[in-house]
């Protein structure tokens, strides 16, 4: 187990029955995962799963307040859970909420700024509704990569894999604008880091 001291350290058994558990996700993270509380009462970190839904996870970090999972399978989806667009999204660590409807979308990024402003900067405020873009589905202006130092070779880029560290086994963004896709044709998709690598994020 990833950052486990032995005073946060669970039983074996007790890992077992939480990798078979029933966790409801009740909110979504700043950074798109999904909230939920673990039987012991610690909160648990999942991405891809989205508030409503009832799921089974996998731990794979644990510390003694909070936890991060990784989805085994949705059991009861939520209401608002919807198909994500791209192919990709399944490993791809860009986007994060592409599995809610799009209005869900909108209405949690302004949730987002609204809760950043008042926990973050100390202000009472009320943030107006985020305005739809009138693609949806190609809307994003920017977007970054991993660089990778191959031995031997040149320095690539890649698009971060959402669960381990490599780059994702895709060349292109499909959620970018089309004019500004010719910025992505650098991309080596499906490099693995190992150590020594450095990762630098850049924004095109």
């Amino acid at each position: 187990m990833d950052d486990v001291t032995p005073d946060e350290a669970v039983t074996t058994e007790a890992l077992k029955d939480l990798h078979v558990a029933s966790v409801t996700i009740r909110a979504f993270g700043s950074d798109g995962e999904g909230v939920g509380d673990l039987p012991d009462g610690r909160v648990v970190f999942v991405p891809r799963t989205a508030p409503g839904d009832e799921v089974s996870l996998r731990l794979t970090r644990q510390k003694k307040r909070w936890a991060r999972g990784q989805l085994v399978e949705v059991l009861q989806a939520g209401p608002n859970r919807a198909e994500p667009v791209c192919p990709y999204y399944a490993s791809c660590g860009g986007c994060a909420l592409q599995h809610v409807s799009y209005e869900e979308q909108l209405a949690w990024k302004g949730r987002f700024v609204e809760e950043a402003l008042k926990r973050i900067g100390g202000l009472e405020v009320t943030v107006p509704p985020v305005v739809p873009s009138p693609d949806r589905h190609n809307y994003r202006s920017r977007i970054t990569f991993t660089l990778l130092r191959i031995p031997g070779e040149r320095v690539v880029a890649g698009f971060h894999h959402l669960l381990h560290s490599s780059t994702s086994k895709m060349a292109a963004c499909s959620r970018i604008r089309p004019s500004q896709r010719r910025g992505s044709s650098f991309v080596r998709p499906g490099v693995t880091l190992r150590g020594g690598f450095r990762v630098v994020n850049v924004c095109v």
